[in-house]
């Protein structure tokens, strides 16, 4: 096979690059494709050239590729409390699998159910990735006091549920909440007043669920697990509240 000398080679280079920089393809996407020029390495000062297309990323690929990067995982453990027949049980439903059964079936001891959710940090540099363990607690009483210890320890955020329709379920929240904290420590809660589907039915209204809520300095929702509103929000809030309390 024939040699080919320094300037064949170097004039071959030149063709090469009038014909890609004049062809200028279209890409699918619609873009330009270009070429660029890479320097590889010097012998005695001469270049080594090595044309190549220049790759161009389609828009939001470099922020997606950081965010995977800079995402960080956690895992925590949220408890639902509240009197019985509130609609704990029906929220983390409709919550993990976007379904709503109006039976009442009692909560005995503790139900747990496990979510990801994906949250902003604090500092909106990063994603974090939550693995919530959700803790749905018996409404009763007795049982609260009984096996706190159990169903409480290690607990990093509150869901407190009450029923639109029953004031008193309201009330309670507050006993829910100290039988908690008596536990954790302060931890932050979520207030959810269910039910808001029955609204013309409502015991409960907006001034008496922020009242309490501003007593605890926490926020509040109405939430509906028959109809979805505000579900996943309130279970996502809880989620930041927690992630920025760990920053």
């Amino acid at each position: 096979m024939r040699r080919r000398s320094i300037s064949q080679v170097r004039r071959r280079d030149r063709m090469w690059r009038a014909r890609s920089v004049r062809s200028r393809p279209r890409s699918r996407s619609g873009t330009t494709a270009t070429f660029e020029v890479r320097v590889l390495r010097k012998d005695n000062d001469e270049d080594t050239l090595l044309w190549a297309p220049a790759v161009r990323s389609r828009p939001g690929l470099h922020k997606e590729r950081f965010a995977m990067a800079e995402r960080q995982k956690m895992k925590v453990k949220v408890c639902l409390v509240g009197e019985g027949a509130v609609g704990k049980t029906c929220l983390i439903r409709r919550f993990i699998h976007d379904q709503f059964d109006d039976r009442y079936i009692s909560t005995l001891g503790a139900k747990v159910s496990k979510k990801e959710v994906v949250v902003a940090s604090p500092r909106g540099d990063a994603e974090i990735a939550i693995d919530m363990t959700i803790w749905d607690i018996m409404g009763e009483k007795g049982f609260r006091e009984l096996l706190k210890e159990a169903y409480f320890h290690g607990a990093q955020g509150i869901l407190a549920v009450c029923d639109i329709t029953r004031k008193d379920t309201l009330h309670e929240l507050n006993d829910w909440i100290a039988a908690v904290n008596r536990v954790t420590g302060n931890i932050p809660v979520q207030f959810l007043a269910n039910k808001a589907d029955l609204r013309d039915q409502a015991k409960v209204t907006e001034s008496d669920v922020r009242e309490l809520a501003d007593s605890h300095k926490s926020p509040f929702l109405f939430t509906s697990a028959k109809t979805g509103d505000n579900v996943e929000v309130g279970f996502v809030k809880l989620a930041e509240m927690i992630a920025s309390r760990s920053a």
